[in-house]
């Protein structure tokens, strides 16, 4: 009966050992630093955030979706030096409808080893003293 006991309790102990390998490893894996990174915000929240983890010299590309049409557009109202911009465009949608909105796209390229953090509005630009409509935060974690 011992014995019995002694080998369950080894059975129970390999398996929680294995629980504890696999949730281990799943966490580090989500941790890991990318080479590449991108990003992708709505503009129907209020207010949005995310995180990732970059390589130094990795590239970032942002995606928000926009409708320059309506008079709101994103633009970056602040960014940490240790990202360096490379550049904003806009995709319009695939069909040409008339109205239909499109995607705003920021690249960066990650600098210093550190956290950044880039926070983006959606805005008339033209009345940079009203509330913003949406915003989108985004901290890079740069190993």
């Amino acid at each position: 009966v011992f014995r019995r006991q002694q080998m369950a309790s080894f059975r129970v102990c390999g398996f929680l050992c294995v629980v504890l390998f696999c949730v281990v490893a799943r966490a580090g894996a989500e941790d890991a630093p990318l080479a590449d990174a991108e990003v992708n915000f709505g503009f129907n929240e209020p207010s949005d955030e995310q995180t990732v983890a970059l390589q130094q010299d990795g590239k970032l590309k942002v995606l928000l979706k926009s409708n320059p049409t309506t008079g709101y557009s994103w633009t970056l109202s602040s960014a940490d030096s240790g990202l360096l911009s490379t550049g904003s465009t806009f995709q319009p949608p695939n069909k040409a409808l008339p109205g239909a909105g499109g995607v705003q796209q920021f690249t960066f390229k990650a600098g210093a080893i550190g956290t950044h953090t880039l926070h983006f509005v959606y805005r008339r630009p033209w009345l940079p003293s009203e509330e913003p409509a949406s915003s989108a935060i985004v901290k890079v974690n740069v190993q």
